[in-house]
């Protein structure tokens, strides 16, 4: 304690120094932390489901403007005949005019069977999920976004009335940062039991869970024997002559490039950082040669300096480091608000202030800043002439 006490007293007969050094460390931190937090959000895109590495969704594409199955006869073919799949669920998809909130405008609505949440393994819902007491009611689920943009966050949406599609509607729960499935979708509704089990009226797309043990290739070729079958069933140009299985824990194979250039990016930075931090350590210890000189003279010990200038360099990197914190939050929150909304399949839309990212750049720039500060007490053990 009075060593910190006495380096204390020290840094600030130089605000100059300590000014600079904290805001050099702390601005270096906090977009490096954030440029990282991107990146790895990325390459592992933050997904709020229980083993998101097996679920996938299904889309099929058709050669001719009116194809001679329904989406609903897909569906049923995928349910019934892919011994793959765990369990496949259908979704239904529409896109519909919000007029609630300071955003008003189109919005993609899910109607979902209420046993779809339980499938994903959903975690962090808000609020409650939908039932199938809920079916022809009012009760929906939204999106966390269209929460925090049309009502200010998520404990404040539950219980409002939006109005959709010209009705009113009540918010019963909001969906988990990152919950998009399917498309991108803000708005969940309930799915009545005949219509999963049998409606032509509705436009289905398929989330489905593999079984354990069986690999995304192998749910490819069972898709693809499909689809080979209905088209010689059919006998005619119509039939479906492609399927689509689509991984929900992300697409960062599109991204391949933006992810190098990024992850540069980002090293650069922290490089930069701690090259500045590490040339005004030694520039301090320079300017302090003959201070060291003279307290040794007096009786001061090696140990006694080294202390006081770890104590310096610790002083400097704590309040770095929370500076660091503070930028790396807010910087989270601006490209919240600054990433497209239709960009949200990256994985990013929303990113998080990511703490081991942060530890990582924290303890590298702090080694520089300790180990240069301590350069003068150093030299001084090897040997080096106090004069």
């Amino acid at each position: 304690m009075r060593d910190l006490t006495q380096a204390f007293r020290s840094l600030r007969r130089s605000p100059g120094f300590i000014t600079v050094a904290i805001f050099s460390l702390g601005i270096g931190l906090g977009l490096t932390t954030t440029m990282l937090g991107i990146v790895e959000a990325v390459l592992r895109p933050y997904v709020p489901f229980r083993e998101p590495e097996r679920l996938y969704s299904i889309l099929w594409f058709y050669n001719m403007r009116r194809p001679p199955l329904t989406s609903f006869e897909m569906h049923a073919a995928v349910r019934d005949e892919v011994r793959s799949f765990e369990v496949a669920v259908p979704v239904a998809v529409e896109r519909t005019t919000l007029e609630t909130g300071p955003h008003p405008g189109d919005v993609l609505v899910a109607t979902i069977p209420p046993r779809l949440p339980a499938l994903l393994g959903l975690e962090g819902l808000t609020g409650r999920r939908l039932t199938a007491a809920d079916v022809g009611g009012e009760a929906v689920l939204v999106s966390y976004g269209l929460a925090r943009r049309t009502f200010g966050g998520e404990a404040a949406a539950i219980g409002r009335t939006i109005l959709l599609g010209g009705q009113s509607r009540t918010v019963a729960g909001v969906m988990p940062r990152g919950m998009t499935v399917p498309m991108n979708a803000e708005v969940w509704t309930a799915m009545a039991p005949e219509a999963e089990r049998g409606s032509r009226a509705l436009t289905l797309r398929t989330i489905v869970r593999l079984r354990r043990g069986v690999t995304a290739e192998t749910a490819r070729q069972e898709l693809e024997l499909m689809a080979h079958r209905l088209t010689d069933a059919h006998q005619q140009r119509g039939a479906p002559f492609s399927i689509k299985l689509i991984s929900l824990s992300g697409r960062a194979d599109r991204v391949r490039e933006v992810q190098k250039f990024m992850l540069a990016a980002s090293i650069a930075i922290l490089l930069i950082a701690c090259a500045n931090l590490a040339n005004l350590m030694l520039a301090r210890g320079m300017a302090k040669r003959r201070e060291l000189a003279v307290r040794m003279a007096l009786g001061a010990t090696r140990w006694s300096i080294a202390r006081q200038m770890f104590a310096e360099a610790l002083i400097i990197t704590t309040a770095g480091t929370l500076l660091g914190l503070l930028v790396a939050h807010w910087g989270g929150d601006v490209m919240a608000s600054r990433v497209p909304r239709n960009l949200e399949w990256l994985g990013f839309i929303e990113p998080r202030l990511n703490f081991r990212v942060f530890a990582m750049t924290a303890a590298t720039a702090a080694a520089g800043a300790i180990l240069f500060g301590l350069l003068p007490s150093l030299r001084l053990a090897s040997g080096v002439d106090v004069a």
